[in-house]
C-alpha cells in the first residue's frame, strides 16, 4: 500500500474514533478532527521507515511483527495529561478498535 493510501485510511478510522469519543460532544469533536487533518503529514518520517524501496509501505510485515498483544486490556488516554484545557475524558482504544483498524489496513 502506498503512504498517501495508509494514511486516508488511518485518518478515516481516526475519524470514526473521534466520533465515537466525542460524539455527545460537537465542539471536541470538531476540534479533534481538525487537529488530526492538521497533524496527518507529521508522521511521514515514520512511515517512510516502513516503506521499501518500490514505494510500498509494509502493513501486513508491520502487523505480523508486532501482533495484537500490546493492545492487552485496551491502551487508556487520559485527556488532562495533556492538556488541562481538554475535557476530563478517558480515551480508550481497545482490542476490538485494533482488530477493525488491521481490518481496515488490510483490505485490497
Amino acid at each position: 500500500m502506498k503512504k498517501g493510501e495508509l494514511k486516508i485510511r488511518v485518518q478515516d478510522f481516526l475519524n470514526d474514533m473521534i466520533g465515537q469519543w466525542f460524539g455527545d460532544n460537537k465542539l471536541f469533536e470538531g476540534v479533534a478532527k481538525t487537529i488530526l487533518k492538521a497533524n496527518i503529514n507529521k508522521y511521514d518520517n515514520v512511515i517512510d521507515m516502513l516503506t521499501d524501496a518500490d514505494g510500498n509501505v509494509l502493513v501486513e510485515d508491520l502487523l505480523n511483527n508486532i501482533g495484537d498483544s500490546f493492545i492487552g486490556n485496551g491502551i487508556e488516554m487520559d485527556l488532562r495529561k495533556f492538556n488541562s484545557l481538554l475535557p476530563n475524558r478517558v480515551l480508550i482504544f481497545d482490542k476490538s478498535d485494533f482488530n477493525k483498524l488491521k481490518e481496515i489496513l488490510l483490505k485490497g
